[in-house]
């Protein structure tokens, strides 16, 4: 790739979508100073992380108060003393910093979901970078000039963008979602990177004073309250006249006594009355069975029982065109008979129409839409986030070199789904494509996407920059899957080559699967990754291990530049491997200026960081290089190696460097091992 194309850019803000509502950006309301702080980043081939410091009084690197860079800040746009200019947003737009003679401008656009950005280089206003937002905080980052994905997340906070680049090889830092991500300037003061700010309160320095709140006023005296006038004085009430005596009452005479009245004999006690028993209570409840749309139900549909007591059964049957899906409570079985009950019950069968893409399912992970043959399987294309199950194999018409299948998704609409194979096989899989850069049964798996339990068997896969026969490129899980047949490269481009059996490349896990395949590589311009399983690799967490993975190969490698080449994998980067082997042959003939790293398992481990542990390797290894050479008969370079062994015959033809070994060309520690 020439030099113009080398560059880094970021992109530092965006404009309001309908996805977030309103304006929330910087540009609508610009700051009166930068946001202070230490960001850290760096770029994939940078051997060390660096530091910039923001404060009041310049910007440092590393720490380094000796060097001190003065720069201004005005409307949202800082400016250094060499003149580069920083725009954090501007109308709407996206703004790019120039990175020496490059100058590109983008512009956001909405989709189904989701927003994006394309990156216009301005010389010829052709789209030269994509960068895709989901709605589940991640993204993906697309050069149209060279053939690579580079993932990550991002977050909106106080009006700026947050990115968080996954490099090429894997690595990422890591996101705090409340933090404030910002921007990186590296030794020549241009941006290329996203940087994460950590606890940036902690670094503001030379902040203004925040001024004293003024005293509030004292209350004024409530004035007196004036006298209330007396009240005048009420005059006398005159005096009542006296009323006259009443005359006396004259006496009556006594009245005679009456005489005593005889006592009245007791009556005899009442004898008590025995206590009757009350009846018992008998609960009863209600059960009530109701048919949704689409259907029927066989059975007595309202039912009153005893406490305690079972029902009768009820069978819900969906009418022609519909299926079955569930009582409304929850309950699977379309027959049902609710036993020892002691509430009501009330619940309804509910049916769902047929699927014609599909013999049946809804596509949720409970009930999968199921494939039972070719077009079915196309159709799985209509729906990048739904679960599918192979039903039974199926055997596509071998069309002896010609493309049968189309790909399914792409770099722009991966598949985030589920599909499992069942145990079944996929036969006679054909694909050719030169029209764009993945390819495989799946061409791009996201990072929510599935694939398992599959085999693919006597397939052909043609493909340009990331070809495998089940994927093309995984963000996701490839698990317990199978691949016979041939990988073959096309050379139409001079961008990076990544081959494998499995996947092109892989940037997440993998386990359990294996592979038979012829791979043949002619004529590859660019940097090259071929393996037996992938051509590459990596995982974030260096504890990650692969197991149980095996492969029998016979590849054969023609490249003009630097190439890595393995019976399993390529690179590795940041993984280790147990349970592994390999058995067949790998050849290889650089002729260009490039390294050649080769291994039984492994063409190198990325900076060591890989271990092989209860592994072994049988294959043939030649290489044929005009230059340098690492080569090993389990790894070109390895991590720390134990329990293991090699015992295929190499033969190697080298310039310059040559590190050739038994095991591997260079390696960390080796412990029972042999070859």
């Amino acid at each position: 790739m020439s030099l113009k194309y080398k560059f880094s850019i970021i992109l530092l803000s965006v404009c309001a979508v309908c996805l977030f509502g309103a304006c929330i950006f910087a540009g609508c309301s610009a700051k009166e100073e930068p946001y202070y702080g230490t960001y850290y980043g760096g770029r994939p081939d940078d051997a060390d992380t660096a530091s910039i410091s923001i404060a009041k009084d310049g910007i440092t690197v590393n720490g380094n108060r000796n060097k001190i860079y003065k720069y201004t800040y005005t409307d949202g746009v800082i400016t250094l003393e060499s003149g580069l200019k920083i725009n954090i947003a501007e109308n709407s737009r996206v703004a790019y910093l120039p990175a020496i003679t490059n100058n590109f401008q983008g512009e956001i656009n909405t989709r189904n979901g989701y927003f994006s950005a394309n990156l216009l280089d301005i010389s010829d206003y052709t789209v030269r970078n994509s960068y895709r937002f989901n709605s589940d905080g991640t993204f993906t980052f697309t050069d149209t000039k060279k053939p690579s994905i580079k993932t990550g997340y991002y977050n909106l906070k106080d009006g700026v963008l947050s990115l968080n680049h996954k490099s090429e090889s894997g690595a990422s830092g890591v996101l705090q979602r409340d933090s404030l991500v910002f921007w990186y300037i590296d030794s020549n003061f241009r941006i290329f990177a996203a940087a994460m700010v950590k606890d940036y309160t902690q670094f503001i320095t030379n902040a203004p004073d925040v001024p004293d709140t003024p005293d509030t006023p004292d209350t004024p005296d409530t004035p007196d309250t004036p006298d209330t006038p007396d009240t005048p004085d009420v005059p006398d009430t005159p005096d009542v006249p006296n009323t006259p005596d009443t005359p006396d009452t004259p006496d009556v005479p006594d009245t005679p006594d009456t005489p005593d009245t005889p006592d009245t004999p007791d009556t005899p006690d009442t004898p008590d009355v025995p206590d009757v028993p009350e009846p018992p209570v008998v609960h009863k409840f209600t059960l009530e069975y109701k048919a949704g749309t689409g259907g029927r139900i066989i059975g007595s549909l309202s039912q009153t029982i005893e406490s305690g007591k079972d029902g009768s059964s009820v069978i819900a049957v969906a009418d022609d065109g519909y299926e079955f899906i569930g009582w409304s409570d929850g309950t699977e079985s379309a027959e049902r008979q609710d036993k020892a009950v002691t509430e009501n019950i009330s619940v309804t069968a509910l049916f769902e129409a047929d699927n014609p893409d599909f013999v049946s399912g809804a596509g949720t992970q409970t009930r999968p839409y199921c494939i039972a043959n070719v077009e079915h399987l196309k159709n799985v294309r209509k729906y990048p986030e739904a679960h599918f199950v192979l039903c039974n194999d199926i055997v596509l018409d071998d069309t002896d070199g010609q493309s049968n299948f189309t790909q399914l998704f792409d770099d722009e609409i991966m598949f985030n789904g589920s599909f499992d194979g069942n145990g079944c096989k996929i036969v006679n899989l054909k694909i050719y494509n030169n029209s764009t850069f993945y390819s495989g049964l799946f061409a791009c798996i996201g990072g929510k996407g599935s694939v398992k339990n599959l085999t693919l068997e006597n397939a052909e896969i043609n493909g340009t920059n990331y070809i495998g026969g089940i994927a093309g490129y995984s963000l996701g899980t490839i698990t317990n899957c199978s691949v016979s047949g041939k990988i073959n490269y096309l050379s139409e481009n001079t961008y990076k080559v990544f081959v494998g059996g499995i996947a092109g490349k892989i940037e997440n896990k993998l386990d359990k699967c294996n592979s038979d395949v012829d791979i043949l590589c002619s004529g590859i311009e660019g940097e090259s990754s071929i393996g037996g399983i992938a051509g590459e690799m990596s995982f974030g967490n260096y504890s990650y291990f692969i197991t149980e993975i095996y492969s029998n190969v016979n590849i054969e490698v023609d490249s003009n530049s630097k190439m890595f080449a393995g019976g399993l994998f390529g690179r590795i980067i940041s993984v280790r491997l147990e349970k592994c082997y390999v058995t067949g042959e790998i050849t290889v003939n650089t002729m260009g200026h490039g390294t050649c790293y080769g291994g039984g398992l492994i063409g190198e481990v990325y900076n060591n960081y890989g271990d092989i542990n209860n592994c072994y390797s049988t294959a043939e290894i030649t290489v044929n290089s005009g230059y340098g050479v690492y080569c090993g008969g389990l790894a070109g370079t390895s991590g720390n190696i134990s329990n293991s062994y090699s015992t295929g015959k190499m033969t190697i033809t080298g310039r310059d460097s040559i590190y050739c070994g038994g095991l591997a060309g260079t390696s960390g520690n080796i412990s029972n091992s042999y070859s």
